[in-house]
């Protein structure tokens, strides 16, 4: 069903009663669909005149308290406003009770509103543009439509991969404490791992294993009972999420297609433990910017549950919100961005950043190893920095320099051993003094 926008100022919807009752139905039950479509969806898209007021309710509701109503408060206020609809009151409950009942073809409905929606918004944006092209003004043009094209634009996709299960995860209280990386000597130098409202940033080479620390980092957290979105830009998403596979599961990435019954029993055993905490989400390479991210989480938040970490696989591949001259002034944003956003959300964030060509075999990397911008280092609470000498990687093991830690000691070398076919650090040896 493809909807198509009436040419009257003010469209409607043109799909029959009884899908319109559904999108009523995904208005609650779906709220990114609200977020998504925030400015954009009106009551008076609906035809039907019940479904209008219906519609005027919930989005009410949502304007002044930020979630969708609850039953007992939408059965609530049509009773108030029943004059308008003009039925029996048993039978106007069983209305409003028939929007919180489940419903399989949901996700296809939001879909379908969010092509509409997405439709009116370009629509709108073209009529309001004509008086910004008489005056040449055409910046003003650019923003309209910039702004009609952000419409919707994180559920085209849907919220991301749920690991372990397809239902809604928990919707746990956020911890106040450090959240740890499940690596003893690395736990105990940083005071128990990252806090919330704090950027940790991994150093390291091409291939010298910083998004293996980084999905380490994820599946510490998520056993640790925390909540964790897990942002790849470089990786698609299937990936990403088949190395979760190898981590959980202890199966060899390469013997992933041969294992699927252990995995399913492992992911059936992890769910019953932990629920439904951990969230993959691509976005494409230099599309995607920190208020990307930040808008992606308000769905999550909505639909889901509110995370206690993120890990951006990684920073560099963040576009900038504003165009600058230098490529350092750009990086040093995008991480100052990812701070912004520990702070505000009060969350755990980890990210990786490359570094200089000539710091690829050194036995100890620094800080001052990172490629474009030392801001990002200077921008950050924990950095630590991986080398994987040709010494080292021959063992399969590497050496992690605490570079930096504003709740501790920094310069501590811990060497540890790794097993990227599983996706995890499993041997812990002495520190390197």
């Amino acid at each position: 069903m493809t909807p198509t926008v009436a040419t009257q100022s003010d469209p409607r919807f043109e799909y029959s009663k009884s899908f319109q009752r559904l999108v009523l139905a995904a208005l609650i039950q779906k709220p990114g669909l609200l977020l998504a479509h925030q400015g954009v969806l009106k009551s008076h898209f609906f035809d039907d005149p019940l479904h209008e007021v219906l519609a005027e309710a919930i989005l009410g509701f949502w304007v002044d308290w930020g979630v969708p109503p609850t039953l007992v408060s939408l059965q609530e206020m049509m009773r108030r406003g029943k004059q308008q609809v003009n039925l029996d009151l048993p039978v106007l409950d069983r209305l409003v009770e028939s929007l919180y009942e489940p419903h399989p073809d949901l996700d296809f409905v939001a879909q379908e509103v969010l092509t509409f929606c997405r439709v009116v918004a370009i629509r709108q944006a073209g009529i309001k543009s004509i008086g910004h092209l008489q005056k040449r003004d055409v910046d003003a043009v650019v923003r309209l439509y910039e702004q009609a094209f952000v419409v919707g634009k994180y559920m085209r996709d849907g919220l991301g991969l749920v690991y372990l299960t397809d239902e809604l995860g928990s919707r746990g209280n956020v911890g106040q404490i450090t959240i740890p990386l499940c690596i003893e000597s690395l736990d105990r130098h940083l005071q128990g791992g990252l806090a919330p409202k704090e950027l940790g940033v991994v150093l390291g080479a091409s291939g010298a294993g910083k998004s293996m620390a980084l999905l380490h980092f994820a599946r510490a957290a998520v056993m640790w009972g925390k909540k964790v979105v897990y942002y790849t830009l470089e990786l698609s998403k299937e990936l990403v999420y088949a190395r979760f596979d190898s981590s959980f599961s202890g199966v060899p990435f390469q013997e992933l297609e041969f294992s699927s019954g252990k995995i399913s029993a492992v992911k059936k055993r992890l769910q019953r433990w932990y629920g439904s905490p951990l969230l993959v989400k691509e976005f494409a390479t230099k599309e995607a910017t920190v208020a990307d991210i930040r808008a992606h989480l308000d769905m999550v938040e909505a639909e889901l549950w509110k995370p206690d970490m993120i890990i951006v696989d990684y920073a560099d591949l963040i576009a900038p919100l504003i165009q600058r001259e230098q490529i350092w002034a750009e990086m040093t944003s995008v991480y100052e961005g990812l701070r912004g956003l520990a702070m505000s959300r009060n969350l755990a964030v980890w990210t990786a950043s490359q570094v200089t060509r000539d710091a690829f075999d050194r036995e100890v990397v620094r800080q001052q190893d990172v490629s474009s911008s030392i801001g990002k280092v200077q921008t950050a609470d924990v950095v630590l920095a991986i080398a994987n000498p040709a010494d080292l990687r021959s063992k399969n093991r590497l050496r992690v320099a605490i570079a930096k830690v504003r709740r501790g000691q920094s310069g501590t070398l811990v060497d540890f051993t790794h097993d990227f076919a599983r996706a995890t650090f499993y041997v812990f040896n002495p520190e390197v003094k």
